[in-house]
């Protein structure tokens, strides 16, 4: 296994291509908001087209709006719902 950071993107003929990343862009990444749901308590949150749920996002946000997530505090455990 190489140690490079990779990630994978569509190219213009549509098929997916290796773009290397610098160490900073490898901490995070950007999803797309699919839908909003009212959960408990009346609390909105939204699910990204990876299919994360953001508990307590910005009120400003709407479906269709890129959202960048942190890797480091989402995998780790801090902002899991």
């Amino acid at each position: 296994m190489s140690s490079a950071l990779t990630r994978p993107i569509y190219d213009t003929k549509c098929c997916f291509a290796v773009h290397h990343i610098m160490p900073k862009e490898a901490t995070y990444k950007l999803c797309k908001g699919r839908k909003i749901f009212v959960g408990t308590k009346g609390i909105p949150s939204p699910v990204t087209s990876d299919a994360q749920i953001i508990c307590y996002p910005n009120p400003l946000s709407k479906v269709n709006d890129t959202t960048q997530i942190d890797l480091d505090t989402v995998y780790g455990g801090d902002q899991r719902c």
